[in-house]
């Protein structure tokens, strides 16, 4: 007798995980990638409460929350970062895991100034694992996530490709206009010209094809992943697939470096058991609780030197929350302290705390508060003293507030950085005169 759907949609359930080394590795790369994907959104915390006005995504939300602070998101992100890290580096999931469903949760849900669409699957990845590590008795003892939790997400994963592949049933997607206005990559666009050249048709017509093609690869992901015979030629596959979709830069944010952690789930057994052994062990359950507050107060500590970190409630805040997720043995505290090294690490790194005081500064310019705008620029070169335009819009802004002996310094910092520059030589000569 053949086996049903039925029977073998049972079987994918209630059979055991095929590979086990496949969900620590994943767990790993997983929550390590989407710690790198939060922190990159610490940056977009200062657009937050600009001017009272909010729209969350759950309308039924708008009339209870208030809106929105640059502080509060930036506490949120802050603490799903050091979740995230803690996670990856074997925090006990129970305890973890669920504050980090919380924590990511708020943030995406709050406002729709967060629209990557992505970070919907992060968080409805991180409930589902929540459910796992702690409705499962034997994963709540070992500290785990019980494997029907990963076998959820695959779910979670092929509705998401399936739905992709639906939603491109539209007549600009297929006639390849969406995609030919996303490709903005110099060497894509020239591979789209020269094959066209020698096919002797129109560019779209190419991207046309490409556009269909991206389609159907998607409904057939759908389905492999449903499918484990066919996860040997998905893994591949898949990995091009995101790979190609990073090169071209589409702008997309880490969509595609979070899949590809995903692909982890499918990919080859003696592979994931050979990365396997890469993998941290989870954090013993047992001893005392000094641990646990050492290790809070050294993440408090590092949370104060954040250069954005200005709000020492909220701050101390933090520092509290991470001791209902800090394991109490001193291995769980080495663990901790370094995934607070890693956020603080990762905040002072690059942009991040310069832009964080940017979009406050272009917000309250807009609105016409000059002052609060004047006051945030004055951190942006506190934090880049080299930062050009910066340098030129606190001269100007400081110039409108009647401060022009103190815009003066700025302006000629900007001069001295680039000189004869239009906007740096108007803005010094707007100084000079506001001295007379």
């Amino acid at each position: 007798m053949s086996e049903t759907f039925a029977d073998r949609w049972a079987r994918f359930w209630d059979s055991p995980e095929a590979e086990p080394a496949r969900l620590p590795l994943t767990r790993l790369l997983f929550f390590a990638a989407l710690a790198l994907d939060t922190g990159q959104q610490l940056v977009h915390a200062g657009r937050y409460g600009a001017g009272r006005f909010n729209v969350s995504h759950l309308p039924s939300l708008d009339g209870i929350l208030p809106a929105p602070t640059a502080p509060g998101i930036l506490l949120l992100t802050l603490t799903s970062s050091l979740l995230c890290l803690r996670l990856a580096l074997g925090a006990r999931a129970t305890l973890a895991l669920p504050a980090l469903a919380v924590s990511l949760g708020a943030a995406v849900l709050w406002s729709q100034l967060d629209s990557y669409q992505h970070h919907y699957l992060m968080v409805l990845v991180c409930v589902a694992l929540s459910g796992a590590a702690c409705l499962t008795p034997e994963a709540r003892r070992a500290g785990e996530i019980a494997p029907w939790g990963y076998k959820l997400v695959r779910v979670q994963i092929a509705v998401v490709y399936a739905w992709a592949a639906v939603a491109k049933l539209d007549g600009r997607w297929l006639s390849g206009q969406t995609l030919d206005a996303q490709l903005q990559v110099e060497w894509a666009r020239t591979f789209i010209n020269t094959l066209a050249e020698r096919l002797a048709v129109a560019p779209v017509s190419v991207v046309a094809a490409g556009a269909v093609a991206v389609m159907v690869v998607e409904a057939l992901f759908a389905l492999a992943w449903l499918t484990p015979r066919l996860w040997p030629l998905l893994w591949p596959l898949g990995l091009l697939f995101h790979g190609s979709v990073e090169a071209l830069d589409l702008k997309i944010g880490q969509f595609s470096l979070l899949m590809i952690t995903l692909y982890t789930l499918v990919m080859p057994a003696t592979l994931a058991r050979a990365l396997g052994r890469l993998t941290p062990n989870v954090e013993p359950a047992e001893g005392a609780w000094a641990w646990r507050l050492g290790a809070g107060l050294v993440v408090g500590a590092l949370g104060l030197a954040l250069p954005f970190a200005q709000d020492w409630g909220l701050v101390g805040l933090w520092a509290l929350l991470t001791l209902a997720v800090t394991g109490p043995s001193p291995s769980a505290a080495a663990r901790a302290v370094l995934s607070a090294a890693l956020v603080v690490g990762l905040s002072r790194s690059g942009d991040l705390a310069r832009d964080y005081y940017r979009f406050i500064g272009g917000d309250a310019r807009v609105r016409g508060e000059l002052p609060a705008a004047a006051a945030a620029y004055a951190e942006v070169v506190r934090l880049d003293p080299d930062y050009f335009s910066g340098r030129v819009r606190l001269c100007q802004l400081l110039t409108a507030v009647d401060r022009a002996q103190e815009a003066m310094p700025h302006c000629e910092a900007a001069l001295r950085m680039n000189p004869g520059q239009p906007d740096a030589v108007a803005a010094e000569a707007a100084a000079r005169a506001a001295l007379r």
